[in-house]
């Protein structure tokens, strides 16, 4: 059975003449890596809010179909609270993410279990672990607010990871980041999902998406149009009209393929290398 399920899911704003998402259907298992792509304005900020339940219990409006999440129909639920503890969500701007009123990051990663009134002990002892986890520890007493913006968001992760939700959506968590922080980013979701967790994943990086998602989402006008593995998704041709780039990996393969006239693109360095070093002893 479907850990998570979209079922002809439809979504309007308030006095919207038209749908931001349309018809959505798609089921997920748990532990998959989902990256979402399309252009702007396609729906995929709105789909992780739906996911999250902040569609429709938060964002008003028209809606039709119905998501499920591990069991809870979303629009059934009473409280976000009900999903709060299964879901959790890392914005663009860490910045906004922080409490504001620690001083310290291990304080930081504390605050959500505080709330939650878990005993101390527990709560040293999780934090504890996302330190090690997030490679924190060297600067657990620095001021959260004081950081560089690629240590802001591991401090953002590790505020939400803290809390051990089974999923976790990411919306364009390394827009602002530099290529070191993204590619850190980038791991560091991929060993969450290695450790069993869910993550649903927003992003403009094509080729580390290429890298590191299990299959893709692509949208377009409120609509999911591919849902496929990488490597079958990016080679379809629609993606060109919609302005989605190409992972040089895969343009590197279409090259290759066209020179060599070959049967099928090579899609990872391992079949570039056999194709290239095939037909360097042949010269």
């Amino acid at each position: 059975m479907a850990y998570i399920t979209c079922d002809n899911f439809s979504y309007s704003y308030p006095l919207s003449e038209s749908p931001i998402l349309s018809n959505l259907s798609f089921s997920a298992n748990k532990g998959e890596f989902i990256a979402i792509v399309g252009e702007n304005s396609s729906g995929k900020t709105t789909l992780c809010n739906a996911l999250r339940g902040f569609v429709p219990h938060f964002y008003k409006g028209d809606f039709s179909g119905e998501i499920t999440v591990a069991g809870k129909k979303i629009n059934q639920i009473k409280r976000l609270s009900d999903v709060a503890d299964l879901i959790g969500y890392i914005f663009q701007n860490p910045f906004t993410q922080m409490s504001g009123i620690e001083d310290t990051v291990f304080q930081e990663l504390a605050f959500g279990l505080e709330n939650l009134g878990l005993p101390k002990e527990k709560i040293i002892e999780n934090v504890s672990k996302i330190l090690r986890e997030l490679d924190l520890e060297s600067i657990q007493d620095c001021h959260p607010l004081y950081l560089s913006g690629g240590q802001q968001q591991k401090v953002a992760l590790g505020s939400i990871l803290a809390m051990d939700p089974e999923i976790l959506i990411a919306d364009e968590p390394t827009s602002q980041l530099d290529p070191v922080s993204t590619n850190d980013i980038f791991s560091l979701l991929k060993k969450i999902n290695n450790n069993g967790k869910t993550i649903f994943l927003v992003e403009h990086k094509i080729d580390l998406i290429y890298e590191y998602a299990s299959r893709i989402l692509v949208m377009h006008d409120g609509k999911i149009i591919i849902d496929d593995k990488p490597e079958t998704a990016f080679l379809d041709n629609r993606l060109e009209d919609l302005g989605v780039e190409l992972p040089k990996i895969l343009e590197l393969g279409k090259l290759l393929q066209k020179r060599y006239n070959l049967a099928a693109c090579p899609i990872n360095k391992e079949e570039i290398k056999e194709v290239v070093l095939f037909y360097k002893d042949r010269k």
